[in-house]
């Protein structure tokens, strides 16, 4: 483990969001091809814990493993410790080990800037917790989590939880926005776009617009909602949405705390 607080700016680490890479002098180099990046990520996703040998090959071969698992997966390490030099790739007992800590990895830090900007939000410390939810968010920006993981159960589990989590994040980040009066139309507008079945979404644009003299847009928004939805899935916007509607026609005031 390191035993000096990690740099980003001096350090090697390693990017998950998107393909697999290190990123060494402020630049991403390819892990190599899709074995070798499936390998990294799998060895990532628990920074310097060991992985045995039959964890690693159900993450690299989840349809089928080759003849002999152990050779394949000696040819892996062998390619990808030349690709991730200078950081150090051990062979165990009954595995492999990476050594590195969380802090070198994107997704993992990711994760702690949004811990951290709730704890912020918690303590009422909104500019602040607005400031990690923002690096975390730039974290994030480079693709998909554990993209070259995503053929196996394990990988699909961990992206499905990190893709939850972005999206959540980003709608803290809006509604953060509207709670210290800062312009949110634009982004909410870009959210509802990119993700127009999650209906948290346009109740924070209606909100957004409403607060910001536009209740005609706002009631707008409802009805593009609805209209998606029901022909998206075959359901009625939920209590929130409706709920917003309600308050929207009827003039009340709509504050989020």
């Amino acid at each position: 483990m390191k035993s000096t607080p990690f740099d980003p700016e001096r350090d090697p680490s390693f990017r998950c969001f998107g393909p697999t890479s290190l990123v060494a002098g402020g630049a991403a180099q390819p892990a190599g091809g899709h074995r070798e990046r499936s390998l990294l990520a799998a060895l990532l996703l628990h920074p310097g814990d060991h992985q045995p040998v039959n964890r690693l090959s159900d993450a690299l071969w989840p349809n089928g493993k080759p003849r002999d698992p152990g050779h394949a997966l000696r040819t892996l390490v062998m390619r990808l410790r030349r690709r991730i030099a200078p950081i150090d790739l051990e062979t165990t007992a009954s595995g492999y080990r990476i050594v590195a800590d969380v802090e070198q990895v994107d997704v993992h830090r990711f994760v702690r800037f949004v811990n951290e900007g709730r704890d912020l939000v918690s303590d009422g410390e909104l500019e602040l917790g607005s400031g990690s939810y923002s690096m975390a968010l730039a974290l994030s920006s480079s693709g998909e989590p554990w993209e070259d993981l995503t053929t196996s159960r394990v990988g699909q589990a961990a992206a499905a939880r990190m893709t939850e989590l972005r999206r959540r994040t980003e709608e803290d980040q809006a509604e953060l926005m509207i709670r210290m009066a800062k312009p949110a139309v634009a982004y909410l507008n870009q959210l509802t776009t990119e993700e127009p079945l999650r209906e948290r979404r346009w109740c924070l644009l209606m909100i957004a617009l409403y607060q910001s003299g536009r209740q005609s847009e706002a009631l707008r928004a409802y009805t593009e909602a609805r209209s998606i939805l029901q022909r998206e899935i075959g359901v009625d916007p939920g209590p929130e949405l409706r709920e917003t509607e309600r308050r929207v026609l009827a003039q009340e005031p709509m504050i989020i705390s």
